[in-house]
């Protein structure tokens, strides 16, 4: 019996002993009594938060739904003002009584950070702040992390957080505040996956959305001008864009505004990737802006562009091997096939083209044999990933790359 108990994803000592209390007193059977408690644990938390845990530790956990881990002190200070947004005592000896009722149950305390003890206890705080439980105004007012107004859009947006939501419609001005001062928070970051302020604005837009709120999208509608947006992520300004479009609360007008200022963006990127040399950055560039609203590439710009690319087909004989990577060879050629460019004899660049596209032959070719023989193994080995087998074929090619004997494509 207790095997499944103790491997269950719910396990709780806490939990185990409210069933095993509560079992004895009416009878039951205990082993049947723990497993449906630990498969629906929400009944047995809402007795232990409802009835036993003092009004300290309860507020710790409302506070901790919305950081969902945090430092101590982090912790400390959010329950604080919490605390006094109610009227409530919030001195330092309450704060750890109530961290000291909840620990190792319902939280865990592991190098001065806390979290829940599992995610069912967040899942039951969830259904408590949406009953209302907690006075959704001094939640707000007690927010230090912009990840606190993330859980509580969050939890509003999901299927059963239609009474937060409901709470947060009536605190519009403090949740507008909230969710606005989400962007004082945003740093710039060379990774795409990181936020920027381009895809905070995007979640901004969202909360927008969900809270049926102008003023949260007149804010995402500002006017900026293409500078402003220099230097964003191209692909976080296009899903904005994008966002911005299919949105019931922003007018077209401000729409095709926008995508004026993101296309000058793009376009002012791409002459400085130009002027660098990097062509395959620029045709990056080339292919986003292909993708906003009456964006477009031609005259000099467009040109020079070009000319980059056909530049770079003269380095295919060069020691570089990050040239003959199979995606960027393949992306320069069909850049150029678009241009009109498709290695006829009449082209200047004829001869640089064909050897290019033989390459490019010759890689695909390659990557569709396989390169080692059957491993025995006990375990099924993981996916062989393109990456793994790019680099085999490119050592293979550049072995050959000067050799006269050696004809690309064969």
């Amino acid at each position: 019996m207790w095997q499944p108990i103790v491997e269950h994803p719910n396990f709780s000592p806490r939990l185990i002993e409210e069933t095993l209390r509560l079992a004895a007193r009416q009878e039951q059977d205990v082993a049947a009594a723990v497993r449906k408690n630990l498969d629906d644990p929400r009944r047995i938390w809402e007795r232990i938060v409802e009835n036993d845990l003092t009004d300290e530790a309860v507020h710790l956990l409302e506070v901790l739904f919305t950081l969902r881990t945090a430092t101590l002190d982090t912790l400390s200070e959010s329950w604080s003002w919490y605390r006094k947004e109610r009227g409530l005592e919030a001195d330092a000896r309450t704060f750890r009584r109530a961290l000291q009722v909840l620990d190792g149950t319902m939280v865990v305390v592991e190098q001065q950070a806390v979290s829940f003890h599992n995610p069912s206890i967040a899942d039951y705080l969830r259904f408590h702040l949406d009953a209302g439980r907690a006075p959704m105004a001094a939640l707000l007012d007690a927010l230090l992390d912009p990840v606190q107004i993330h859980s509580l859009i969050d939890a509003a947006g999901i299927a059963d957080g239609a009474g937060i939501l409901a709470q947060l419609k009536a605190e519009a001005t403090r949740t507008e505040s909230a969710v606005l001062e989400t962007a004082e928070f945003v740093e710039w970051s060379p990774e795409v996956a990181d936020e920027s302020e381009t895809s905070n604005l995007q979640w901004i837009l969202e909360a927008a959305e969900l809270l049926d709120s102008a003023p949260l999208a007149a804010h995402v509608v500002k006017e900026r001008g293409p500078d402003h947006w220099h230097g964003e992520h191209v692909e976080h300004l296009v899903n904005l864009l994008h966002a911005m479009a299919g949105s019931r609360l922003i007018a077209q007008e401000d729409v095709a505004r926008f995508a004026g200022e993101v296309a000058d963006a793009i376009r002012l990127e791409l002459a400085e990737q130009v002027d660098d040399g990097d062509w395959y950055g620029a045709i990056g560039l080339y292919e986003y802006l292909k993708e906003v609203p009456g964006g477009s590439l031609s005259g000099p710009l467009l040109e020079a562009l070009v000319e980059c690319a056909l530049e770079a087909l003269h380095l295919v004989d060069s020691e570089d091997a990050s040239l003959f990577d199979a995606h960027p060879l393949e992306t320069l050629l069909q850049f150029l096939f678009e241009q009109g460019y498709d290695g006829d004899a009449d082209d200047e660049s004829a001869e640089d083209f064909a050897t290019v596209q033989k390459w490019v032959d010759r890689f695909a070719k390659l990557r569709k044999v396989p390169r080692f023989a059957p491993r025995q193994e006990t375990a099924a080995p993981g996916p062989y990933s393109d990456e793994e087998r790019d680099r085999e074929v490119i050592t293979e090619l550049m072995k050959g790359l000067r050799d006269p004997d050696i004809t690309p494509g064969v």
